[in-house]
């Protein structure tokens, strides 16, 4: 399934459901370093919308933080970092 995500520009991309988040939010400016979900390096904020670990991050994050790069959206989002 795709799914559109709202950048943090307004701009909106479609991603695909099941791969990792990190792909599409590197392309437009999120920096990242481990790509694994230890450094925690690439928390971003969900501001609507609902994701789902595709393995369980190692990295310490708040509530309202997802790590991308081991997260896919299961609806429409609207990200923020």
């Amino acid at each position: 399934m795709i799914h559109q995500v709202t950048l943090p520009n307004g701009d909106l991309a479609e991603h695909k459901e099941g791969e990792p988040l990190l792909a599409l939010l590197k392309e437009n400016g999120l920096y990242s370093e481990c790509q694994n979900g230890f450094c925690g390096a690439c928390k971003t904020k969900v501001k609507c919308g609902s994701v789902r670990y595709l393995f369980e991050p190692m990295a310490r994050i708040q509530a309202d933080e997802v790590l991308p790069c081991c997260c896919t959206p299961t609806s429409n989002i609207e990200v923020e970092y």
